[in-house]
């Protein structure tokens, strides 16, 4: 299949990212974001918490899902904010194109970080997808002055 080869993948959300500005991107809660087994520890969620919020602060959406019963919705937000994690939506999905959001149970995204869903390799396409998104950035900030000395 196509998208078994991780460099297609990786293009499909760069691509995705360059038309759209970004990318919705579906992170889960327990044992991405925070652990939740005895066996897990605070840092080892700490790189995943940081790279989320490199994409928020990069202009993605960000998408909580979590399989927790909404009696304990509240401590996950509450856990969120207490971390300086902003998200856009929590166990919901973003509205997206003219006909508003989808109306399924599985929450629409261009991609899933989750502990259950190859997050090795899309915790390292993000990374690499940010990085570019920086390098692009700087380059626009560094063509506005040069521009701005010639005038």
């Amino acid at each position: 299949m196509y998208y078994l080869n991780p460099e297609n993948a990786l293009n499909r959300l760069r691509n995705e990212w360059l038309e759209h500005n970004g990318l919705i991107i579906a992170v889960d809660f327990d044992s991405t974001l925070c652990p939740y087994k005895d066996y897990e520890k605070d840092d080892d969620a700490e790189d995943i918490r940081q790279l989320v919020k490199n994409l928020k602060g990069a202009g993605c959406t960000i998408c909580i899902w979590t399989a927790r019963g909404e009696e304990r919705h509240q401590d996950a937000k509450d856990w969120l904010k207490a971390n300086n994690i902003e998200w856009d939506c929590f166990n919901d999905s973003i509205e997206v194109g003219p006909n508003g959001y989808t109306s399924g149970r599985k929450i629409y995204a261009n991609v899933y970080l989750d502990d259950r869903a190859g997050l090795w390799q899309v915790y390292h396409q993000l990374n690499t997808l940010l990085n570019e998104y920086e390098i692009r950035r700087l380059k626009i900030n560094l063509n506005g002055k040069e521009q701005s000395k010639e005038q």
